[in-house]
């Protein structure tokens, strides 16, 4: 009895560490918030995940092992955890190996409440950190008093804050943060890592609830803001519209008196969330109250944006006509307030580089066509997205479209509605899905029946068969192993 414990035991420990390493990573994705948490275990996939005790062929594997990035916070949340193990099952039971295997069991079924138990340590340590840190780039800006442009919106925050940044760079010296930071300590981490006193700096300020603004605000106060959009994102968290609008509104209220505010006269919302700001004067950079007026938008045969402004054809490297909201808002940001010549903001727009943050084109070497959306997923972002998938599937007179998604998180009861109305929107451009993720998948299959592909193996299968008569939209967060092996 004691010899079948002892190899039930061996057998039991990577099963526990492949699990571990799951929800670790799942808790670095959710940004160690319990409330995202929440949600991912009401959603399809958590609940799968979370009755999924045993691994996979594909857990053993490096590709297809889920595991976390090597951070200082994921290493404590991991120390707890570990500390909760053995004070609270290794060193009780240790005696008798039976025991022993029996209270590993039930670490084993229960470890995803052990790792959500883990967060309140690191949380707390965090808050006291971030605090520090603020307070600290609070100083810094403080002492430099640069122009803060801020940047609000439920969509295209990263694009317009790098956009405007890049503009404004060929004349002034500019900081701004990396990536999609727009948190507190992302935010002041990287001002208190790498501003260096330049003299404008374009941020964004993001939320999953109200209060997350006002919070990032009150020590960076924004010295003019944008809103770029309105959609129905975290509305499995924030609760409402309402509630959005409410926290967005948030960026506005930190304005010292006379700033000026622009928003995307094309989105309703970006008004609304004016109003709740309470701003008299708002200057609408795109829809019929413009004062920029820009004709002959459109794509080039790659699917780059081109428009005609001031008498003049400006091509850019920009992927979509939907960016056409971040070019506006720079010309009007570069014009009303660092007065910049129309001249000196096409040439800036003309030279801009897309990176990472933005959609790609690539073809792979199985002469696939590839339009990569693939770094993040909102419902006005993926409609934007189809509409490049359809504009260049009829240019290339590509035979077949195929869409690679895997749903919309954090959407909460609007879940259903909305990627309805999203399959809706793809059965009219794409001719098959390769679904890898959970949330959303009914409501896809619903709309393709058969044209529609889940499961690892299913969907392997049918990246296998990519050809050069195919164009792929890369739609939101794919698996690394998936999106490494086939679709680079």
């Amino acid at each position: 009895m004691i010899l079948i414990a002892k190899i039930l035991l061996f057998v039991l420990a990577p099963m526990i560490l492949i699990r571990w390493s799951r929800w670790l990573a799942t808790l670095q994705q959710k940004e160690y918030r319990w409330d995202r948490l929440w949600l991912f275990l009401m959603s399809r996939e958590g609940r799968q995940d979370l009755i999924r005790v045993l691994p996979n062929r594909r857990d053993f594997s490096r590709a297809g092992l889920k595991r976390p990035a090597v951070t200082r916070r994921i290493v404590f949340v991991g120390f707890i955890g570990f500390v909760i193990l053995i004070a609270g099952f290794v060193v009780p039971f240790s005696s008798s190996a039976p025991k022993l295997l029996a209270s590993l069991v039930v670490f084993h079924l229960i470890l995803p409440i052990i790792v959500s138990v883990s967060i309140l340590p690191s949380q707390i340590v965090s808050e006291i950190i971030t605090l520090a840190v603020l307070m600290k780039a609070r100083k810094m800006i403080k002492k430099h008093s640069p122009t803060v442009v801020g940047i609000t919106g439920s969509y295209g925050k990263t694009s317009t804050k790098l956009i405007i940044s890049h503009v404004l760079r060929t004349k002034l010296k500019v900081f701004t943060t990396p990536k999609s930071y727009n948190k507190r300590y992302s935010v002041a981490k990287s001002i208190v890592g790498n501003y260096r006193g330049q003299q404008v700096i374009v941020l964004e300020y993001g939320a999953y609830r109200k209060g997350e603004i006002r919070a990032l605000a009150k020590f960076i106060k924004p010295s003019s803001a944008v809103i770029t959009g309105l959609t129905p994102q975290h509305m499995g968290i924030f609760g409402s519209l309402e509630n959005i609008i409410a926290a967005k509104s948030e960026l506005i209220k930190a304005l010292a008196d006379k700033s000026r505010v622009f928003y995307n006269g094309d989105d309703p919302g970006t008004k609304e969330i004016c109003e709740v700001g309470g701003v008299e004067n708002p200057i609408a950079y795109s829809g019929k109250d413009s004062t920029i007026k820009i004709s002959n938008v459109g794509l080039n045969n790659e699917g780059q944006l081109k428009f005609k402004w001031e008498g003049r054809l400006v091509q850019t490297r920009l992927v979509g006509t939907h960016y056409i909201g971040a070019v506006r808002a720079a010309l009007v940001i570069g014009q009303n307030e660092f007065g910049f010549t129309n001249e000196e903001i096409i040439d800036a727009l003309e030279s801009f580089d897309p990176g990472d943050n933005f959609i790609l084109t690539r073809r792979l070497t199985n002469g696939a066509f590839v339009i990569d959306d693939g770094k993040t997923a909102n419902p006005a972002g993926f409609k934007a997205a189809l509409e490049i998938l359809k504009f260049l599937k009829e240019k290339r007179g590509a035979k077949k479209a195929l869409l690679v998604f895997g749903g919309i998180v954090d959407l909460g009861g609007e879940s259903a509605k909305i990627h309805s109305d999203l399959s809706a929107a793809a059965h009219a451009v794409a001719d098959e899905v390769a679904y890898v993720g959970s949330e959303g998948q009914d409501e896809f299959l619903e709309t393709f029946h058969e044209d529609l592909f889940f499961g690892h193996s299913a969907v392997e299968k049918k990246l296998k068969e990519l050809s050069g008569d195919t164009i792929v939209l890369v739609e939101g967060f794919v698996p690394k192993s998936i999106y490494e092996t086939y679709l680079q």
